[in-house]
């Protein structure tokens, strides 16, 4: 049921965006293509960070982004946010 809700209010939020404007619907299409990179890019992260969460070396070739993603995990998972 909850699905058939959501398809239809998307249903509903696409046609009314293209009732918009034709640009608009491509600037919604383009933002949501975005944020689902950005989901997988993060999604990658935790995957590489996942092999070295419980390793006290990281390996010297790990980029910045990823030691820093290892270091907020530990955080996270030793002090849980609110």
């Amino acid at each position: 049921m909850a699905q058939q809700i959501t398809v239809s209010l998307k249903d509903q939020t696409v046609a009314a965006i293209k009732a918009l404007s034709p640009d608009l619907e491509s600037f919604v299409v383009e933002v949501v293509e975005q944020e689902l990179a950005r989901r997988a890019q993060v999604a990658a992260l935790r995957d590489i960070a996942g092999m070295w969460r419980d390793r006290e070396d990281i390996p010297a070739d790990t980029p910045d982004a990823v030691v820093d993603f290892v270091r907020r995990m530990r955080a996270d998972e030793e002090h849980p946010p609110l």
